[in-house]
């Protein structure tokens, strides 16, 4: 489906890392475990020659329930637990605001065309958005790009998203057309 040198942009909690319940944060790198099969779906798009970006909204820091410096430890934590299962990421970028103040918080374009700008390789056209929840699947759609929406079963969603899958490396095999 997709190509080598393509890219697939990837939501981080319920996507990659097992989500926190409702109103919480993943806010220290111990809180932070893998969704099963997560790192071999990276993995495969990496063999396949694609290039991985994750956008995540992390308003935490917003109401000061982590900072920076925390976002940064998960975000090295994450790293290593994914290149264990022999996968990398081209770049991991994050939206630390509060919802309406500003672009970059998904369902908004900012973090998509800040990817395009500081990461090499990376284009939004052509590419996919995979993710877990309405806000993924609508900042896909409204990019006009594939969006593949983990963890809701056909009709569930809200928008319509391109595919649905119930795991991350159903999604890959999707995207990569095994």
């Amino acid at each position: 489906m997709l190509k080598s040198g393509q890219t697939v942009f990837l939501d981080r909690d319920g996507t990659i890392n097992t989500s926190p319940k409702e109103g919480q944060y993943v806010q220290k790198p111990e809180d932070l475990t893998l969704e099963p099969l997560a790192g071999k779906a990276i993995a495969l798009f990496n063999g396949a020659g694609m290039r991985t970006v994750i956008l995540t909204n992390q308003r935490g820091i917003a109401r000061g329930l982590m900072t920076e410096g925390d976002l940064t430890a998960i975000h090295e934590r994450l790293v290593e637990l994914l290149a264990a299962e022999g996968a990398r990421v081209d770049g991991i970028l994050h939206c630390p605001h509060q919802v309406g103040e500003c672009r970059c918080r998904k369902p908004g374009p900012g973090l998509f065309e800040l990817a395009e700008r500081e990461i090499e390789g990376v284009r939004i056209f052509g590419s996919a958005m995979v993710g877990d929840s309405d806000l993924d699947v609508l900042a896909g759609s409204n990019l006009g790009i594939t969006t593949v929406r983990v963890g809701a079963t056909a009709g569930e969603a809200s928008p319509s998203p391109t595919f649905s899958a119930p795991t991350l490396w159903d999604a890959a095999r999707i995207l990569v057309g095994e």
